[in-house]
């Protein structure tokens, strides 16, 4: 069986795609053929991802492959996606999600220094992550940045910044942390707050795809199904999307989880944190109570 794989053309898109089918090899003889696709996203690297409509823009054209049939499955990165599925999709999470938290990476002249400094000049193309930087006692001046991993770990030299801000999933899934080596600063994903679903890969098929999709639910991981369904049920009761600051970390426990989540206004002046604990049989509803107040607060 071969299968038509759809997915960015990033290396850490192309990992992704990797990882997946050396797992499902693990249980299934198939073999797949990668179908690159350009995103809006990956095409526009100048403008702000929230000015180009906020989550959606890396992965409509796959989904567009999708329902066209040019591909029978899509590979994301879940954190890229809206909380609503396209009619006649649906998305299986894959497996064990990676770390979650936020890294900073710091300018080589930097190098072995554990913490930021005031007046550093720090670049992030995310406002949550600009919203996080901003509560911190101290201040930094914060740049605006774009692009892949790489390129974004190169600019720390050819634009100038003091440092950036990344994932611990996309450094750990590229193998880049032996090259930065003093340079890599992990932060608290309970405290910085990560963005909803960070290190979880999406697999998206068409609904009547039968066969694929009890081929994918043999790598499902139930921790992660539960985890993933608050915070993708916060995002979407929240309104909220890639040009909405917003973080969530979920913790679970069998079929109980503790939630710290916030929420910011565009223009990061209103914002409100919460935590809650729930569990499986309740939390839309506790979701659902608690995004009531917040969207309250802060006029969204």
């Amino acid at each position: 069986m071969k299968i038509r794989v759809g997915t960015r053309t990033s290396r850490l898109a192309l990992k992704q795609v990797e990882l997946v089918f050396n797992k499902l090899k693990e249980f299934y003889d198939i073999d797949y053929e990668v179908v690159g696709i350009n995103t809006l996203g990956d095409i526009d690297k100048k403008t702000s991802i929230s000015q180009m409509g906020g989550k959606g823009v890396f992965v409509r054209a796959i989904e567009d492959a999708l329902k066209d049939g040019r591909i029978d499955i899509a590979v994301h990165s879940l954190k890229d996606m809206t909380s609503e599925i396209e009619e006649g999709l649906e998305i299986i999470y894959f497996g064990e999600r990676a770390k979650r938290n936020d890294i900073i990476v710091l300018n080589e002249k930097h190098k072995g220094k554990n913490e930021l400094r005031n007046g550093m000049r720090v670049a992030t193309g995310s406002l949550r992550r600009k919203f996080l930087l901003a509560m911190e006692e101290k201040k930094f001046s914060i740049a605006e940045i774009r692009g892949n991993i790489e390129s974004r770990i190169a600019k720390l030299d050819t634009e100038g910044f003091d440092a950036i801000i990344l994932s611990r999933a996309a450094i750990d899934r590229l193998d880049l942390s032996g090259g930065l080596e003093g340079r890599i600063i992990d932060l608290e994903e309970d405290e910085f707050l990560p963005s909803p679903c960070q290190g979880v890969i999406a697999l998206e098929i068409n609904k009547n795809n039968h066969e694929l999709k009890q081929m994918l639910k043999s790598i499902r991981d139930e921790k992660t199904d539960f985890e993933v369904g608050v915070e993708r049920a916060f995002l979407s009761e929240s309104g909220a999307s890639c040009n909405k600051p917003l973080g969530i970390h979920v913790v679970s426990d069998d079929n109980k989880a503790h939630v710290n989540a916030f929420m910011a206004s565009d223009d990061l002046k209103r914002y409100r944190f919460i935590n809650f604990d729930t569990d499986k049989e309740n939390y839309l509803k506790d979701v659902k109570k608690y995004t009531e107040s917040i969207k309250g607060d802060i006029d969204v």
